[in-house]
């Protein structure tokens, strides 16, 4: 689909987000520094700006966030097939640790050593969470992005301090966000017509 990637077959796509699913302990943001660190800064095969873009997407997208994020870099390397070979290689891996797990459960429910285990990856998953949040809203604010900053706070109000209902807070700011880009837009428009 793109010349970076075009020595890049689908099996490579398949191995790498395969390995990302199996080697990631709980799910949604920790998997984010790990497709940055492959796909941005190792394979080079997205830049910044697509990984952002993709991450938004993921997000505001119903259903799993880590095969979101799967589901649009897969289509963004190499169109729908791109797409079915990363949601297979990201659901793979949890898919069949859950039938292990499940079928050995009794072995492991009262296992201290397994408990104490998940406890120590859920501090990590913690850690994890905060390195996004330190290097993405890093690049958002040398870019200048105010507004989404802002309105996030503004979420952040109404939901926690206000109690207001988060579909309506969804809803208000998916509007909001509508309004503003169809502004921005529309000055731009008019900005190249007037040259």
């Amino acid at each position: 689909m793109v010349d970076r990637i075009k020595n890049h077959p689908l099996w490579n796509l398949f191995k790498e987000i395969f390995l990302i699913s199996a080697l990631t302990f709980g799910g949604g943001y920790v998997i984010v520094p790990l497709m940055h660190r492959k796909f941005v800064d190792e394979l080079k095969w997205i830049n910044e700006e697509e990984m952002i873009d993709i991450l938004a997407m993921s997000q505001t997208s119903p259903g799993v966030f880590t095969v979101n994020a799967s589901i649009m870099v897969g289509y963004n390397l190499f169109g729908l097939k791109g797409s079915i070979v990363a949601v297979t290689a990201a659901v793979l891996p949890p898919l069949v640790t859950v039938a292990l797990i499940s079928t050995f459960y009794t072995l492991f429910s009262d296992n201290i050593i397994v408990r104490n285990g998940l406890k120590g990856a859920q501090a990590v998953v913690g850690a994890i969470m905060i390195n996004v949040l330190i290097n993405y809203s890093g690049k958002i604010l040398r870019d200048k992005y105010w507004l989404p900053i802002l309105i996030m706070i503004l979420a952040f109000v109404l939901d926690f301090m206000l109690n207001i209902n988060t579909v309506l807070i969804i809803f208000l700011c998916g509007v909001l966000g509508t309004v503003i880009q169809m502004i921005l837009l529309s000055k731009k428009m008019g900005g190249s017509t007037k040259k």
